[in-house]
C-alpha cells in the first residue's frame, strides 16, 4: 500500500464529492457551505486561529481523476472547510458567515499549507479511514474517552472538565476508603456530576469545590459516612432508591434534603467551610507552618471503651439499600444511650445480611427463620469458596453457642419483650469484634455478584 507525505496548499485541495459528510450532488461551494452550517466550523476556525493546524494529525487525500494539479480531501474535511473559509471568506454563501470569518482571517498568524497524506486510490486510504472514523472494528480504532477518562486528564493537566467535581469526590473517597476500586470504577461520573452541580444539593450536604479541591462545613467523619451513603447509592437502581441520571433539579434537591436529615447534618454545621485531605495519608502531615511535635507514646483506647456497635474504620460496601440503612444507624447509634435498640439492629443487620448471601450468592431463598441453620449455610459456602475456615470460626460459633443477651440468640426477642435480659455496652462490642472480619467477607463476595466477578 503506497502513501506519500506531502504539504499542499488548501487551494489545491477540493471537496469529496461522495464524502459522508455532505451529499454527493453538492459542488466545492456547496459543500463548504454545508460543513459550515452543520459541522461547527467556526468553532474549528477560531482554534486553528488560536493554535494553529493540528500537527498529529495529516489530511487523507487522493489525486483528483480530472485535474493533476488537483487532490481530493478523504479526510479532513473539516479542517479544510475551516482554512478555506480562513483564506477566502467570499466562499461563504451566507453573508454573516463570510463576515464571521473575514474576522478571524485578520487574526491568522498561520499559513495555508497543510500536511497530508497521499495514496493513490480511495481503496488505497479505505482501511486507514476505517481506523479514524469506524465503530470500534475489534479495538483497532481510535477509542474515545469516557467523562471519566476525559475528567482525569483535565485533573493531570490542570485544565477544566464538565466531571471535575465528580471525579475529585469519586477520587476522594477512593483515596479515603470509602468505596472500593471495584464500585469507584461502576459508578457512573456524569450521574454524579448531575446531583453536585445543584448548589441546593451541596449545600445540604456540606460540600464546596474550591481553590481546585473539595471542602465541607462538616466534621470529617460525618461528611464521610455522607458521601460513603450518596456515592453508594448511585450503585443502585433508582427503582430500588438509588440515584437517576434523569432526576431533576426538585429531586436532586430533595434527595439531598433526605441526607441531611438522615445525618442530623444541622446538628454537626461548622460556621467555615475546610479543605479535606486528599488522601488518608494526609492525615498526618503537619501544616507548613507548624512545627512537628513528637508522639507521646501511651496506650491505645480499649475498644470496649467506644460508644458504637461498629468501629469507625470498619468499611463495607453495601447496596442493598435497607441492610446499608441498618448499617448506618449502627454506626451512629450511641450505645450507652440506646443498648436496646442497638442489640435489636445488630441482630436485624445479622439477619439481613445472612438472608441477603443467601439470596445473592446462593440463590435460596429462605421463609423460615434459623439463623443460626443459615449462618451455618453461609460459612460452608464461603469454605468452599476458599476462605480460611480459621477466618469464619468465629460467626460460626457466635451462631451456635451464643449468650442470652447475644443478638444472635434465637431467644432475644423473647428475652427483650420479657424483660429477662438487657444488653450492654460491652456485651454488643464484645459480640461485634470477633465476626467483624467475616462479615466483611460475606459482602466481599455478595459484591464479587454484583460486579459478575466468579470467586
Amino acid at each position: 500500500m503506497a502513501n506519500d507525505r506531502k504539504t499542499i496548499s488548501v487551494k489545491h485541495i477540493l471537496f469529496d464529492d461522495i464524502n459522508p459528510r455532505h451529499d454527493p450532488s453538492e459542488g466545492q461551494k456547496e459543500a463548504l457551505q454545508k460543513l459550515i452550517k452543520d459541522e461547527d466550523i467556526r468553532q474549528l476556525a477560531a482554534d486553528i486561529v488560536n493554535h494553529g493546524i493540528n500537527p498529529t494529525e495529516s489530511l487523507i487525500i487522493m489525486p483528483s481523476p480530472n485535474d493533476d494539479k488537483k487532490y481530493i480531501v478523504l479526510e479532513g474535511n473539516r479542517r479544510l472547510a475551516a482554512l478555506k473559509a480562513l483564506q477566502k471568506p467570499t466562499l461563504c454563501a451566507i453573508k454573516s458567515d463570510e463576515t464571521y470569518f473575514s474576522k478571524l482571517s485578520k487574526k491568522y498568524k498561520g499559513d495555508y499549507n497543510i500536511t497530508c497524506t497521499l495514496f493513490n486510490s480511495r481503496e488505497e486510504a479505505h482501511h486507514w479511514i476505517l481506523i479514524k472514523h469506524g465503530n470500534n472494528q475489534g479495538g483497532a480504532t481510535t477509542k474515545r474517552w469516557d467523562p471519566t477518562q476525559n475528567a482525569r486528564y483535565a485533573e493531570n493537566t490542570n485544565t477544566k472538565s464538565p466531571n471535575d467535581r465528580a471525579y475529585k469526590l469519586l477520587k476522594y473517597a477512593l483515596d479515603n476508603e470509602l468505596i472500593s476500586k471495584e464500585n469507584h470504577d461502576n459508578i457512573k461520573i456524569t450521574t454524579i456530576t448531575r446531583y453536585i452541580s445543584n448548589p441546593s444539593f451541596r449545600k445540604s450536604i456540606g460540600v464546596d469545590f474550591r481553590k481546585n479541591w473539595i471542602q465541607s462545613n462538616l466534621p470529617r467523619d460525618i461528611f464521610n459516612e455522607v458521601v460513603q451513603r450518596f456515592l453508594l447509592d448511585g450503585l443502585i437502581d433508582s427503582k430500588n432508591g438509588g440515584l437517576s441520571s434523569r432526576i431533576d433539579a426538585t429531586g436532586r434537591e430533595n434527595y439531598g434534603h433526605k441526607l441531611l436529615s438522615d445525618f442530623n447534618l444541622h446538628e454537626h454545621r461548622q460556621k467555615h467551610y475546610g479543605d479535606l485531605p486528599k488522601s488518608t495519608n494526609n492525615e498526618s502531615e503537619p501544616d507548613s507552618n507548624e512545627k512537628i511535635k513528637p508522639k507521646s507514646k501511651r496506650d491505645n483506647n480499649s475498644p470496649n471503651k467506644r460508644n458504637r456497635v461498629i468501629p469507625n474504620d470498619f468499611k463495607l460496601q453495601i447496596n442493598k439499600p435497607k441492610i446499608k440503612r441498618i448499617y448506618d444507624e449502627l454506626k451512629k447509634l450511641d450505645l450507652k444511650t440506646y443498648p436496646n435498640a442497638a442489640a435489636l439492629l445488630f441482630r436485624g443487620f445479622i439477619e439481613l445480611s445472612i438472608h441477603h448471601y443467601l439470596e445473592k450468592v446462593m440463590g435460596q431463598h429462605q421463609q423460615q427463620r434459623d439463623l443460626h441453620k443459615h449462618i451455618n449455610k453461609v460459612v460452608e459456602n464461603l469454605i468452599s469458596k476458599g476462605i480460611p475456615e480459621k477466618r469464619l470460626n468465629p460467626l460460626k460459633a457466635a451462631a451456635n453457642t451464643p449468650t442470652p443477651s447475644s443478638p444472635l440468640s434465637a431467644n432475644l426477642m423473647n428475652n427483650y419483650v420479657h424483660g429477662t435480659v438487657e444488653p450492654s455496652p460491652t456485651d454488643l462490642i464484645l459480640a461485634w469484634d470477633p465476626i467483624q472480619d467475616s462479615i466483611g467477607i460475606l459482602f466481599d463476595e455478595i459484591n464479587k455478584m454484583n460486579s459478575g466477578q466468579k470467586s
